[in-house]
């Protein structure tokens, strides 16, 4: 279900008839019976297709035991592994299909895109949907991901421009979930259980707490 979601949305970028559109910047918006929320433009000024994928987890969304979870789980995304595609294989086979432009997450969402050749697209879409939705989360690749999560974690802590942002952060947002930084609790980062992982994956990366644009 989840990959005949983007599959429609896919289908409204590469068919929709040019006559339909008055104008390049006109966005469509749409929402799928399963609840994944669609915008697209229509432009032909090249052939390429560009997709990105908001997903509905960012610090705002977490509670003190999941604080940094999210960008955790970016990590977790770029490593990769599912059952059709062996870890690392997603990045190394998009750099053949396209471009894939990386993700980051902030306060509200984390986002993944890439874009692609038409000629190319459907193979980016289903090695991206695969990278996105199909995760399977281990042990081992949890805890090759922590050490890379811990440097960044202790690189905010070296620098005093971190330290000064993330002190005014707690300050003006006390009682808001934006106190909570998006790199996440140490505590979390360093102990949260491959349970918590898995719970935190199907709660989050389901097509109700998306939003796929794209343009092409």
């Amino acid at each position: 279900a989840v990959a005949a979601s983007f599959a429609v949305a896919a289908s409204f970028a590469v068919a929709a008839p040019r006559a339909a559109v008055a104008s390049p910047e006109r966005i469509v918006r749409e929402t799928l019976p399963n609840g994944m929320r669609l915008l697209l433009v229509e432009n032909h000024s090249k052939p390429l297709i560009a997709a990105c994928v908001f997903v509905n987890g960012g610090s705002r969304t977490e509670t003190p035991a999941l604080s940094g979870l999210s960008h955790y789980y970016e990590h977790l995304i770029f490593r990769g592994g599912s059952a059709r595609q062996a870890e690392l294989e997603f990045r190394k086979q998009m750099q053949r299909v396209g471009e894939e432009s990386g993700g980051y997450t902030t306060n509200d969402h984390t986002c993944y895109g890439f874009t692609a050749p038409t000629r190319s697209f459907e193979e980016a879409l289903w090695r991206s949907v695969d990278a996105w939705m199909n995760l399977k989360p281990t042990q081992e690749k949890v805890s090759k991901e922590r050490q890379v999560v811990m440097e960044e974690y202790n690189q905010g802590e070296d620098r005093p421009d971190y330290k000064v942002y993330y002190q005014i952060e707690r300050l003006m947002f006390h009682d808001h979930p934006y106190k909570r930084d998006t790199i996440g609790l140490k505590n979390v980062i360093e102990h949260a259980s491959l349970a918590t992982f898995r719970t935190f994956y199907e709660e989050r990366y389901v097509p109700n707490q998306m939003i796929l644009a794209l343009v092409g």
